[in-house]
C-alpha cells in the first residue's frame, strides 16, 4: 500500500508540473474533456478571451470558443465536432476587429500514447497565438522574392535581345 501511495504521489506531482508548465507558456492555452468540461485554462488564454478568473471555474469549451468568434471563425460546435469525428487539428488565423494582429487558433485531440493498439482520445487541446510576426515575415519574404524576380528579369531580357541579335 505504501509503495501504491507513493505511485500516486509521483503522478499527481507529474500532473502538477505539467499544468505548472502550462501556466508560463505565453499562447493561450485550454484543456478540455470529451464531454466539453474545462479542468484546465492559463492565464493568457483568458486574458486573450476578455475573461476574468472567476469565470474561468464555469466555463465549458463551446462558451469558450463563442468568446473567439470572428467571420472566419463563426461556428465552434463545427469545427469540435469535425475534430472528433477525423482527429485532424482544426486551425484557423483569427482577425478581430478590436484588436491589432492575427491570432493562430488550433483546436486538436490529445491521445493516450501509452496504449499504441487502441489509440483513444483523452481531451482536447485548445491553443491560441500571437502569429502577427510570422506573417509579417511571410510579406517580407514574399516581396523580397518579387523583387527580386523582376530585377532580374530586366538584365536577363537585355541579354536575351542582344543574343538574339547576335
Amino acid at each position: 500500500r505504501l509503495e501504491l501511495l507513493d505511485v500516486l504521489n509521483g503522478l499527481l506531482s507529474e500532473q502538477g508540473f505539467g499544468l505548472s508548465a502550462l501556466s508560463e507558456v505565453s499562447d493561450g492555452m485550454a484543456i478540455a474533456y470529451l464531454d466539453g468540461t474545462i479542468p484546465y485554462i492559463n492565464s493568457a488564454l483568458l486574458r486573450f478571451a476578455h475573461l476574468p478568473d472567476d469565470q474561468a471555474r464555469d466555463l465549458n469549451l463551446f462558451a469558450l470558443l463563442d468568446t473567439l468568434r470572428t467571420s472566419v471563425f463563426h461556428e465552434p460546435a463545427i469545427a469540435v465536432r469535425r475534430v472528433l469525428q477525423t482527429g485532424v487539428a482544426y486551425e484557423r488565423e483569427l482577425e478581430f476587429p478590436d484588436r491589432t494582429g492575427t491570432f493562430g487558433l488550433r483546436i486538436s485531440l490529445v491521445f493516450d500514447r501509452s496504449d499504441q493498439e487502441s489509440h483513444q482520445p483523452l481531451c482536447l487541446a485548445v491553443n491560441i497565438r500571437d502569429i502577427t510576426r510570422v506573417k509579417e515575415h511571410e510579406q517580407l519574404k514574399s516581396d523580397m522574392i518579387s523583387l527580386m524576380s523582376h530585377e532580374l528579369r530586366t538584365p536577363i531580357t537585355s541579354i536575351n535581345g542582344f543574343s538574339e541579335l547576335l
